[in-house]
């Protein structure tokens, strides 16, 4: 049966005006409804999310930007920025007009600075005011304008006294009245940190700037301090900062720093004053890019304290650049002191200052001198073209240059006296005309040279009356004699180089003696080793070679000794002995010389168990009253004969072996008369 429906339409229609207006309901003010394309209006399926209401804009504020996020997938809206707080408001700075005319509320500045609060501005009119200024409080006291010039001078005390922890000075002139009567400083710091800027300050009996007690700490930028006794003293542990300052003219010094005083100095000048730029005197120094010039005396002099000096320049003063007297620590790097009418660089005392890559040039005098126990380091630095020496070391001092270059024109490059001692290390010491000396070692000096090229001169090395140390080092290229001892007292030359001079490689005399160990002696326009007028060296594991004349050249009763030496191919002899010459040679090899041995005009002469062999020419020639001994000798393979004997040449040949010679074992010529016993070969 089929199933009709008997249900009243009405509900459906009411349902349906329900659902429409529940519709119409949740729509927005203002918003157009949505069309409905259904072909009827059908059943709701869902109950529609609610809009959120509008937000509401903050009245009388500016919207903030909006943040660039990423889009939120929680469907609600951001938050809005809030506008940033407002700028904090600057209290204005209380400020006190002072004019000497009455135009302002002030007539002075202490009537001012009475009144001022701290953290105040005191601005000055025009003019000279006569007074002295006693600051209380951190305050400022300056020109009105650029074009106001005021001038603080004090009838008595000083000018300015600090006794605040702050304060500051700008562009004013501060002295002290002439005839005031007695006043210390026209400036005076016993504590705090006072700003000087752009300040001129004159006068004071002491100083310009008095600056003392453990708190003062003041800063001075681009001021002139002149026309007192010292442009500024600090004592007590007081500390002080100079910055682009001019302190000049004045009567003692510039600057002086004592009693653990800290003086700190940058681009700073110090000329032209009485005596000394700086006096350092148990105080520390640290200064940079600074200059010392023009003073009656020395750039810098110091007695006692540290240093920490860079960049500074020392120049044309009329005694030093630089005086270092007492116990002085620190270092000075890369400076330059240069054109002063003695010494760059004065070292005297038991101090040990370091400078670094400093040079010391175109000094009237000395580059450097060291005296009375003076000691300290100089490092990879430059002292050339001085007008007499490059260093002095003398009266027991005792410093170390390293890695330096020393070049003079004039007289000695390096002069070593009066029991001076030191120690050169790795230094190149030249002097390029053919005069005067490279290293003179006299009077009792005693250096040690270690690993140093010495270059040039008449003498290379001269030692008179002297001892001292030369290891692994070069002497080369002089005119005269590359080495030369007078009178040495025991010099020592261990594993060094001499090579390559025009006239001897090395000459002993004078009664002297000296040791040479494992040293080489090539390549001379004249003798490799000389040794005469009683002179008594030792030369132990040598190599006298290549010379245009002998090996060896004993006369003038020459004593001394080569043991275990290799005398080779010298154009001239190998060993020759003349006028009462009587070396001793002991286990030597002569070999490839002109001759091997000779003696003439008297020469004697011990030759002990050695080699002479190839030779061009005799093996052992003797005349003209010669009268050596040869024992125990290998006399073999000579281009002429083994031994010679000719005129009146005596000599005693005992032991040894004689033999394959080119014109035979032995000759004798016009009476030659040797003494010949047990002899192979002969």
């Amino acid at each position: 049966m089929k199933r009709t429906d008997t249900r009243c339409p009405a509900p459906r229609v009411l349902c349906s005006l329900l659902a429409a207006w529940i519709i119409l309901q949740s729509i927005p003010v203002g918003a157009a409804p949505k069309k409905d394309t259904r072909d009827t209006i059908g059943v709701i399926r869902g109950k529609p999310k609610k809009a959120p209401p509008p937000k509401k804009s903050a009245p009388n504020r500016k919207p903030a930007p909006p943040k660039r996020t990423p889009p939120r997938t929680t469907g609600q809206s951001p938050r809005p920025t809030p506008a940033p707080p407002p700028p904090p408001t600057e209290k204005p700075v209380p400020t006190f007009y002072v004019s000497p005319g009455g135009k302002d509320p002030y007539r002075t500045i202490a009537a001012a600075l009475a009144k001022a609060p701290a953290g105040a501005r005191v601005l000055v009119r025009t003019g000279i005011y006569s007074e002295s200024l006693v600051l209380t409080r951190e305050l400022e006291v300056a020109p009105a304008s650029p074009n106001d010039v005021v001038a603080i001078e004090s009838p008595r005390g000083p000018a300015v006294l600090m006794k605040t922890a702050k304060a500051t000075l700008r562009h004013l002139t501060l002295r002290v009245k002439a005839g005031a009567g007695i006043s210390d400083f026209a400036v005076e710091v016993p504590q705090g940190q006072l700003l000087l800027e752009e300040c001129t300050l004159g006068a004071g009996d002491r100083a310009t700037v008095g600056v003392y007690g453990g708190s003062a700490d003041p800063l001075l930028r681009k001021c002139q301090l002149r026309g007192a006794v010292r442009g500024i003293a600090l004592f007590g542990r007081g500390k002080a900062t100079l910055e682009d300052c001019s302190l000049n003219g004045n009567s003692i010094a510039g600057a002086s720093a004592a009693e653990g005083a800290e003086l700190t100095a940058r681009d700073t000048r110090f000329g032209q004053n009485g005596q000394d730029g700086l006096v350092l005197d148990g105080g520390k120094l640290t200064a940079e890019n600074c200059e010392f010039s023009a003073n009656a005396k020395n750039g810098l002099w110091a007695n006692s304290g540290t240093l920490a000096l860079v960049r500074c320049r020392y120049y044309e003063n009329r005694l030093n650049g630089f005086w270092v007297e007492g116990v002085v620590e620190g270092e000075a790097e890369s400076c330059e002191m240069f054109r002063n009418t003695k010494a760059g660089l004065v070292l005297r005392g038991g101090g040990e200052p370091r400078f670094l890559h400093c040079r010391l040039y175109e000094n009237r005098r000395e580059g450097l001198v060291a005296g009375l126990r003076g000691r300290g380091l100089l490092e990879a630095c430059d002292l050339t073209r001085n007008a007499t020496h490059g260093a002095v070391i003398k009266e027991d001092a005792s410093p170390v240059l390293r890695k330096c270059r020393l070049v003079s024109e004039g007289l000695e490059t390096v002069v070593v006296s009066e029991r001076g001692q030191g120690l050169l290390e790795g230094c190149q010491i030249a002097k390029p005309v053919s005069s005067k000396t490279g290293v003179l070692i006299e009077q009792d000096g005693k250096p040690v040279v270690r690993d140093c090229k010495i270059s040039g001169g008449w003498w290379g090395v001269r030692i008179v009356g002297a001892s001292g140390r030369f290891e692994n080092c070069d002497i080369s290229g002089s005119s005269g004699e590359c080495l030369k001892v007078i009178g040495g007292k025991q010099p020592v030359f261990e594993n060094c180089r001499i090579f390559g001079g025009k006239g001897i490689g090395v000459l002993f005399e004078g009664k002297g003696t000296a040791t040479m160990n494992r040293c080489e002696v090539w390549g001379h326009g004249g003798t490799c080793v000389k040794i005469q007028t009683h002179a008594d060296p030792t030369l132990t594991h040598c190599t006298l070679r290549n010379s245009e004349a002998s090996g060896l050249n004993s006369g003038r009763d020459a004593r001394g000794r080569l043991l275990d030496c290799v005398l080779i191919n010298n154009k001239g002899n190998g060993a020759g002995f003349y006028w009462h010459g009587a070396t001793l040679l002991k286990n030597c090899r002569i070999e490839g010389n002109g001759v091997g041995v000779e003696a003439l005009n008297n020469g004697q002469g011990l030759v002990d168990t050695c080699l002479i062999t190839a030779n061009r020419q005799a093996g052992v020639h003797i005349a003209e009253a010669g009268n050596p001994v040869l024992k125990g000798c290998t006399i073999m393979r000579n281009g002429g004969s083994g031994i010679r004997v000719s005129g009146t040449g005596r000599g005693t040949i005992e032991s040894g072996v004689v033999g394959q010679n080119a014109s035979g074992n032995l000759t004798l010529e016009a009476g030659g008369k040797p003494v010949i016993r047990d002899v192979t070969g002969i």
